[in-house]
């Protein structure tokens, strides 16, 4: 291989890096589908438990079949799903729907802290959304 092939192949290594640099900076998760638009970073530890209790309006019908959903998923890969509060370990997990945290259709808003998880959809499109983040 010539001199202007090593060049070529070490600006393209650069490249990437410098990409793969400013990726970093941004603290995105790349993994995330959909991708938030803001990530804030909390100092401080969270344990996720691997039994959950999700809390929301049972009578409205599009969430609850979201929710359903979204248990089945959690359920699939080894957490434990448990209706109302009891003595054991667990993860808290509120969804509720809330059109005043945006006006964009498909808007969510996911809280992690230690005392538990908390998603706000601004409609049901946006706790799918906020669900699939988590």
């Amino acid at each position: 291989m010539g001199t202007k092939n090593y060049t070529i192949i070490i600006s393209i290594f650069f490249i990437i890096l410098l990409m793969s640099s400013a990726q970093q900076n941004n603290k995105s998760f790349p993994g995330l589908v959909p991708t938030p638009k803001v990530i804030e970073y909390l100092d401080t530890d969270i344990k996720i438990h691997d039994t959950m209790v999700m809390n929301y309006n049972s009578d409205d019908k599009n969430l609850h079949d979201i929710i359903g959903l979204a248990e089945s998923e959690l359920t699939d890969i080894s957490y434990k799903m448990r209706v109302g509060n009891n003595n054991e370990n667990f993860t808290k997990i509120s969804v509720a729907i809330d059109q005043s945290i945006s006006k964009t259709a498909e808007s969510y808003n996911l809280e992690i802290v230690p005392e538990g998880i908390t998603l706000k959809g601004s409609d049901h499109a946006g706790v799918f959304y906020g669900l699939q983040t988590l």
